[in-house]
């Protein structure tokens, strides 16, 4: 599956611009209304896990921009096509 990688190293915000923009080429999207800062919070999150030393690690994919709520509704939807949920959100 893809993902975007991110240096191992303290992120500029130069460095989140550019992985955000990265992410939208990558996965054929447009920017959203609250797109970054979702972008932003989830990789923070997944920043901070990595450096923690888990059994499994985090990365950057398909998702990254939208929240957990939008996240949780997606995979516990019923009869609708997830294809276009994630139309309806980004």
């Amino acid at each position: 599956s893809n993902y975007v990688a991110y240096p191992d190293r303290e992120l500029q915000e130069n460095d989140v611009l550019f992985l955000y923009s990265e992410y939208l080429s990558l996965y054929n999207k447009s920017e959203s209304r609250f797109g970054f800062a979702y972008f932003y919070e989830n990789l923070k999150g997944i920043i901070q896990h990595n450096r923690e030393g888990h059994s499994w690690t985090m990365a950057l994919n398909r998702f990254a921009d939208i929240s957990l709520q939008e996240f949780m509704r997606l995979q516990t939807m019923q009869g609708r096509d997830s294809a276009e949920f994630l139309n309806d959100v980004v």
